[in-house]
Order: C-alpha cells, then sequence, then structure tokens
C-alpha cells in the first residue's frame, strides 16, 4: 500500500498485510486501527492521528515514524515484530493510551524525541512491559492527573507520589513553574502543576529564594506541603521537608495538593496535571529496605500488581506481604488502606470500601509503603506491569477466614458521611495467640481521624487471630477526632457458624450494642465532645460471649482511682445492678494484662451502689484498675479503666496526656536533683523527639515541640530520673 499526495484518512479500521509506503502526503488514522503487518517505510510522507487511533506495526525489518506537525498524538502504539527490527521515532509523539511491546523482537528508539504519556479523568496513559527495548528514551513527560474536588463540596488531600522519570528537580516535575512568592500572580499555566509550600516561611521572598511558593495567609507556624519519611520523625514538617531545588533522593513523597498553580488560598480546591519530564525509568529496579516501614515508588510510567512484587524472587524473604497505600478520597485530606495476605487465598484491606484486588493495583506516579522482614533489597522488575498467577498455600488451615471489619465514618446520627478509617479482626486457626503474629499489619498513623486495633501494646490495622472464644476481647482505640459527631459501623463476615455473639461496649456512656454475626453491619452513632474521656483510647472494645448473651442488667456510672499516701483507693459506682453476685478488681500495668486484686459482695439493688478498695501495693509506674462484674448465670461485663501513675517515692505527673498545642508540663515535685532524661517513641518503637531537663527544687517544666516536629498520633513517653529509675507515659498528640 502506497500513499502518494494529498490527504488521506483511514477508514475504520486497516490491514496492510505488505509493507506501508509513505511516499508522500498524509495518512491520517483517525478513530480506526491501522494494522502495518509488513512495516513502514518512508521517502517523505506523514502520519497522522487525532487520539482515538491505533498503529500496529509488525513484519521483519526496522521503520521510521514521521508524524504532521500538531497532529503527532496516538491512542496506542503496538509493536508486533515477527522478527528482531527497530522503530525509530523521528518527531514527538503524544500517547493517550499505551505503547505495547508484544514481544522479545520489538525494540522502540524514542530517538531523543519528545514523548507525551497523556493523563486525564478519563484515563492515564503507559508503557507497557518492555519486553525487547526502549532507547533513547530521554524526553519523556508522565502525566499525573490529581482531582482535589473529590467529593460534591470539593477538598484538598495529601497524595503519596512517586516521580518515575530521572533528571528533573522535585520543583520542575511537580510545580513546573519557578517559585512564586506572592502566588497566584503572574500564574498563566492553568491546570498545570501545583503549589509547593514550605515549613515556617511569612515571607514571601525569603520562601521563594529557598525554591517554595508562597501566598498570603501562609505564616511562621505554617507546615510545609510536602514531606518524606523516615523511621525517627515519620512526615514531621520541621525535620522532613525536602529541598525542591534538588532532584529527588527518595522513593516517594508525601505532596499536599490543592490544585493548579492558581489555587492560592486556605480553602480553594482544583484540578491538575502534573508533568515530570526526563529520562524515563525502565528494567529491573533495586530498592534497600532498611527500616522497619519503607515508602516505595512504583518506578514505571505504568501501573504494578503489589502482589507480582511479593513474589519477585528473593523479596518475600525481605519484606512480608502486606502493603500500605494512601487514598485522598478517604478522611479529612487522606488516609492509609493496608493490604494484608490472609494466608490462604487472598488479600484484606481496611481504611475503605471497594475490593483488595482492585488495590493492588498501583498507579503511575504513586508510592507505597513495604514492612521489613529481614534487611535487603527488593526489586521491581518489568513484569510486575502484568497479574501473576495466584500465590501458593504457605501452611496448612481451614479453607474459610472469617473478620469483622470496623470503619470510623464522620455521621449526623446514624447518617453515615465522610468515611474516616478501618480496622479488621480477622479469625482462623491458621493464626497465633503471639503479639507478633506474621499477619498482622501495622497501624500508620493518618493526619486526622485515626482507628486501630491494639495488642500487646502494637497498634494494628489488621490483627489476626485464632477463632473466637468467649471474653476474647478486641480492643478499639480511636485518635485525632474532631469535637463532633461520629459513628462507628461493625460488619460480621463468616461468623454466623461459631455460635458466638458480639457486643460493642463504649466506656463513655456505659451502652453496650450487640453485634450482628449473620453477615451484616450494624451502626453506632456517638459524639466526641469537650470532655477528654470521650476521646479516651480506652472507650471502645468488642467483647466476644456465646450467643445467649444478653445486654446486662448491671450498668458502671463512674469508676474512679486516686493516690492517697502511697495508695490507691478505687471506687466504682453502679445502677440497675439485679442478679450481680460480686464484683471483681482487677488491676494490670500495661492496660491490656489484668489479674485480680480483690472481690467485694454486690448489694444486688435495683438502685445500684457505690463501692470501694485499696490497693496497698501499687506499681512503680502505670496502674490500671477496672472491674469486672458477676451475675447469677454466669456472665460477666467489664467497666472502664481507670489510670493512677506511682513513683514509691514521688510521683511524676505529665499534665495533659492529650496534647493538642504541642506542648506539655512534666511536673518533678519530690524527685531527686539532677538529669532527667525524655524519651518519646512512636508505636513502632521508633524514637521521634528526645530532651534532657534538670531538676534543682522539684521544678514544672514546659516542653515544647517545634511546629511539626511531631505529628499526630499516640507516642509513649519515657522519662529516666536522676535517681535510675524510669516512668512511662502514653500520649495522644493532636496537631
Amino acid at each position: 500500500m502506497t500513499i502518494l499526495d494529498g490527504y488521506s484518512y483511514l477508514g475504520g479500521n486497516i490491514t496492510v498485510n505488505g509493507i506501508l509506503d509513505l511516499t508522500s502526503g498524509t495518512l491520517n488514522i483517525s478513530s480506526g486501527t491501522l494494522n502495518a503487518i509488513g512495516g513502514i517505510t518512508r521517502t517523505a510522507g506523514f502520519l497522522a492521528g487525532d487520539g482515538t487511533g491505533n498503529l500496529t506495526l509488525g513484519g521483519t525489518t526496522s521503520e521510521p515514524l514521521y508524524f504532521e506537525t500538531g497532529q503527532e498524538i496516538l491512542n496506542t502504539l503496538t509493536l508486533n515484530h515477527s522478527a528482531p527490527a527497530t522503530t525509530t521515532l523521528f518527531t514527538d509523539l503524544v500517547i493517550y493510551g499505551n505503547v505495547n511491546f508484544a514481544s522479545a523482537n520489538d525494540n522502540f528508539n524514542v530517538n531523543g524525541q519528545h514523548l507525551t504519556l497523556k493523563s486525564s479523568g478519563s484515563g492515564t496513559a503507559y508503557v507497557g512491559e518492555i519486553k525487547g527495548s526502549l532507547t533513547n528514551a530521554s524526553n519523556v513527560t508522565v502525566e499525573r492527573y490529581i482531582d482535589s474536588s473529590l467529593t460534591s463540596t470539593g477538598r484538598r488531600a495529601w497524595r503519596l507520589l512517586s516521580i518515575p522519570v530521572t533528571g528533573q528537580t522535585i520543583r520542575n516535575a511537580w510545580a513546573g513553574a519557578a517559585a512564586n512568592p506572592s502566588a497566584p500572580n503572574g500564574e498563566t499555566n492553568y491546570n498545570i502543576g501545583t503549589l509547593i509550600t514550605g515549613h515556617g516561611y511569612s515571607d514571601g521572598t525569603l520562601a521563594a529564594a529557598a525554591g517554595y511558593d508562597w501566598f498570603t495567609g501562609l505564616g511562621a507556624n505554617t507546615t510545609s506541603s510536602i514531606r518524606y519519611y523516615d523511621a525517627a520523625h515519620a512526615w514531621a514538617s520541621a525535620t522532613n521537608t525536602p529541598s525542591t531545588l534538588s532532584v529527588p533522593d527518595k522513593q516517594g513523597y508525601m505532596l499536599y495538593v490543592r490544585g493548579d498553580r492558581s489555587v492560592a488560598t486556605a480553602t480553594d480546591y482544583g484540578y491538575t496535571v502534573l508533568q515530570p519530564t526526563g529520562t524515563l525509568k525502565q528494567g529491573t529496579q533495586t530498592i534497600p529496605v532498611n527500616d522497619a516501614y519503607t515508602v516505595v515508588g512504583n518506578p514505571y510510567a505504568s501501573p504494578i500488581n503489589l502482589n507480582a512484587v511479593y513474589l519477585n524472587g528473593s523479596n518475600g524473604a525481605v519484606i512480608k506481604r502486606n502493603f500500605w497505600i494512601w487514598d485522598a478520597t478517604q478522611g479529612t485530606s487522606g488516609a492509609y488502606r493496608s493490604l494484608t495476605w490472609n494466608g490462604i487465598d487472598s488479600y484484606n484491606m481496611t481504611g475503605g470500601s471497594g475490593s483488595a484486588a482492585d488495590y493492588l493495583t498501583v498507579n503511575s506516579g504513586q508510592a507505597f509503603f513495604v514492612e521489613k522482614s529481614s534487611t535487603g533489597n527488593i526489586t521491581i522488575q518489568e513484569s510486575n506491569k502484568t497479574t501473576t498467577t495466584a500465590p501458593t498455600v504457605f501452611r496448612p488451615m481451614g479453607s474459610t477466614v472469617s473478620n469483622l471489619s470496623i470503619k470510623l465514618y464522620q455521621a449526623t446520627g446514624a447518617t453515615l458521611g465522610l468515611l474516616c478509617d478501618g480496622a479488621l479482626a480477622r479469625y482462623n486457626d491458621l493464626y497465633n495467640v503471639s503479639p507478633w503474629e506474621t499477619y498482622d499489619a501495622a497501624k500508620m498513623n493518618n493526619f486526622n481521624e485515626n482507628l486501630s486495633l491494639v495488642r500487646e501494646g502494637r497498634y494494628l490495622s489488621v490483627e489476626s487471630r485464632p477463632y473466637p472464644k468467649q471474653n476474647d476481647t478486641l480492643f478499639v482505640p480511636f485518635w485525632g477526632l474532631k469535637v463532633r459527631d461520629y459513628a462507628l459501623t461493625i460488619t460480621s463476615n463468616n461468623l454466623d457458624g461459631l455460635n458466638q455473639t458480639a457486643i460493642l461496649y463504649d466506656a463513655f456512656t456505659n451502652v453496650t450494642k450487640q453485634v450482628d454475626m449473620t453477615s451484616a453491619t450494624v451502626i453506632y452513632p456517638f459524639s466526641v465532645t469537650s470532655d477528654p474521656a470521650s476521646s479516651s483510647l480506652n472507650r471502645f472494645k468488642v467483647i466476644m460471649a456465646p450467643a445467649a448473651f444478653g445486654v446486662l442488667p448491671v450498668k458502671f456510672t463512674k469508676i474512679a482511682a486516686q493516690l492517697y499516701d502511697k495508695k490507691i483507693q478505687v471506687a466504682w459506682l453502679t445502677a440497675n445492678e439485679l442478679g450481680v453476685t460480686n464484683y471483681d478488681v482487677e488491676k494490670s500495668a500495661d492496660g491490656l494484662h489484668f489479674s485480680k486484686i480483690s472481690t467485694l459482695k454486690a448489694n444486688n439493688a435495683s438502685v445500684g451502689g457505690s463501692y470501694q478498695v485499696t490497693d496497698e501495693q501499687p506499681f512503680t509506674g502505670n496502674n490500671f484498675y477496672r472491674i469486672r462484674s458477676n451475675d447469677e448465670s454466669g456472665k460477666t461485663d467489664y467497666s472502664s479503666t481507670a489510670l493512677v501513675q506511682f513513683n514509691s517515692k514521688h510521683v511524676i505527673h505529665i499534665m495533659p496526656s492529650i496534647i493538642t498545642n504541642q506542648q506539655f508540663t512534666i511536673s518533678l515535685k519530690g524527685q531527686p536533683a539532677g538529669n532527667y532524661n525524655l524519651s518519646l517513641t512512636n508505636l513502632s518503637g521508633q524514637q521521634v523527639y528526645k530532651k534532657t531537663i534538670y531538676n534543682t527544687n522539684g521544678d514544672d517544666h514546659l516542653i515544647a515541640f517545634q511546629k511539626g516536629a511531631v505529628s499526630t498520633g499516640v507516642y509513649n513517653l519515657s522519662v529516666a530520673g536522676a535517681d535510675g529509675s524510669i516512668q512511662n507515659f502514653r500520649l495522644l498528640i493532636k496537631n
């Protein structure tokens, strides 16, 4: 087939079995598919397209590709040669769909031309598995469409992103323009790039000189819109804001996307397209995994499958079969979804609705977290751009995994609003009771609302346990919530044959709600108020019981514990305690493992009663107390938990334990003079803050964090005294 002069349109789908000779003129592929089985030769002719046409090249000889200026656009380009051949590009080319390599025969020489992989609200172009070769791809733009209008009302959100090209600075890749000291003044390229603001700049000139955008409303207390993760500081703005004027040296970054570069207020939003341009990453990529949790960027201009990544070579010896992705549509400004292998045949997901299989696909320009099993390197390969076969079974087990899915929503009564976070308890005799169960998945801190499960001090997004027995308890802490109305939903799956029921217990309101175990969902509305007890980490728990379990007649109305002269007095009030035989006072050093220290006979009165016991031998450090009621039928229930911190000499006090303004007071009254070493660690045991203070006369010391240095979350504070004693405190920090 020969094209001679003029302008020809492809009439639908055409297959050319011989050679397509572009002698002169232009052949517009338009919306059809041109299958040039015999390849292409050219004298002076051109191809053209409008983004809907497809081109397939075959044959055994190499061919040139020339496109008409302004019409160098294809939907897909497929190389399918029957013998080794090279297709060489001699003009720019824009791809809306994909570039495919059918076999090792297919080689694509981009020849330094500008290749653009488009991204929009309807899809993102990609380069498929490179089975042959891709050379001279040094001027490739890999677009990433981002829509900040995530809901009907719109909002901005954090994004966990990677850059699939090399050779550009962070600023050029994602901002797409020089730093603007007075945005949005002077911005003309709408719907492209985004503003990247720095940490603590109150002057636009200084911010721009350092490579950050600035607009009116930002100030010295403003945190940055770009962060990287490390074990010591997590995403802290003060320490983990990268230089945007440098090429990226991290696998991925958290970027707060407001919209394009015209969005320069505290509330506006919109969509944008990021346009990193450089040398396309390709071939096997090696990533070191040294920390407990490591951010890994998708290196390719293509989606990859996380399960395929796990199955690469020795990757399974370096990382666990757990992944965390960031979903910008969840929570107030995004939240994690955890993807964890159930040990049998599939993944479970927390943090949102949908299929876990769908979220195992990581998009071009997206990053994710892996969990270390042992220090080493993992590889991501070209073949990970495709789906692999089902994984094998590791241990003998039952074929069904049962679970309780717990989700946290903003709500008005029982009307659910924004999904904020979620956690999953799954059950199978495959799983162990060990606190370090292989199939558990750790909880990653969101920037806003968080929901978790906790076992032995480990905060988990997925907790894997043997099938539940009577009184097995799930502890369901939450943090980072606002003063407003919320709701929990609890959905059961494959639990209806276990002759068990579950009771959700709210220690703040002393309300219980039975969980439907017939693969159904219950909704429990609740409120967070100005009362600190309403946001206590110990507010919610789910208790397993025989199916005949009903709401107990006892109602605890108050439990309190106070220190008196080196002894701790525990008191509680009840209402409607008919049928109760006695009360056990239980004590714990960690809030999880309790033992009985006393038993009192119940008054068994319809109006309730008042009770009190004294603990003559408190623990040094934390003393947790709870009351267990026992009724005539053998049923039990528990009160909420009270805490007293005790030192055999004098008690160190931390005020407050819920920190909202980046500072707290430590009282050393009665403590010996000398140095006191403070160490703040996150739930993974990583130190995020340390300080040494000197006590002279039992002083109160104000401890203030630098703005953004410690992100929102639950932390352990260890205070090593001058006398060698160590006291530990649990703090909730809200930014």
